[in-house]
């Protein structure tokens, strides 16, 4: 869709007609070329609409290049039809839950939110070769004495969110949820002073 916007907005101001005024009349005719052409009078010179091109290639790249999204250094950009942001994994400090979310707020990011669009991520990810940690924090967590999970911008997640390991979650002390290898991938609660991996996610 952005690319159409922008082939549609460079066309439009490329064949924009141009209108020239004669004494007791006017005159609306097409643009009949687009490249420099002679001028009476002078070895060099420019059609009438290459104002109206120059504008248009501005234009086009400046939009062009806010179209793309940029992540910030280290972090990598996860797209899909419904979502989109960019996150960073750590694999080689693992912290409790609390020390694993203040360190993302301090790179303008939080912990990564589960949810249906975002879970695939996981996959192949969080369990690479070299990872110092086995776990690895997510961004939802309950306070009691309330039993409802929680995400960290306040999105409740049911007990049958789909991606919720066999028996899970089984509260009682553990109200930080994370993904946990030894359920072959699945989230699981645990004890927030556990230590683990976990993912920073930033949205743009």
């Amino acid at each position: 869709m952005k690319i159409l916007t922008l082939v549609g907005l460079f066309v439009l101001l490329t064949t924009s007609p141009v209108t020239n005024c004669i004494p007791g009349q006017f005159k609306t005719q097409p643009i009949p070329h687009y490249f420099p052409v002679p001028v009476s009078g002078s070895n060099l010179g420019f059609g009438p609409n290459f104002g109206f091109l120059a504008l248009a290639v501005i234009i086009f790249f400046i939009l062009l290049g806010s179209s793309s999204p940029k992540c910030p250094s280290g972090y990598t950009l996860y797209s899909t039809e419904c979502i989109r942001f960019c996150y960073k994994v750590h694999s080689q400090v693992c912290k409790s839950w609390s020390d694993a979310r203040a360190d993302c707020k301090a790179q303008g990011a939080d912990l990564l939110e589960p949810d249906e669009c975002s879970f695939p991520i996981f996959q192949g990810l969080t369990f690479q070769n070299g990872a110092k940690c086995a776990d690895f924090w997510l961004g939802a967590f309950r306070q009691p004495p309330s039993n409802n999970y929680t995400t960290v911008r306040g999105r409740m997640i049911s007990d049958i969110f789909p991606f919720w390991g066999p028996g899970q979650p089984s509260r009682g002390n553990q109200e930080c949820t994370e993904i946990a290898n030894e359920l072959q991938f699945r989230m699981n609660d645990d004890v927030c002073t556990e230590l683990a991996g976990y993912f920073c996610q930033k949205f743009i």
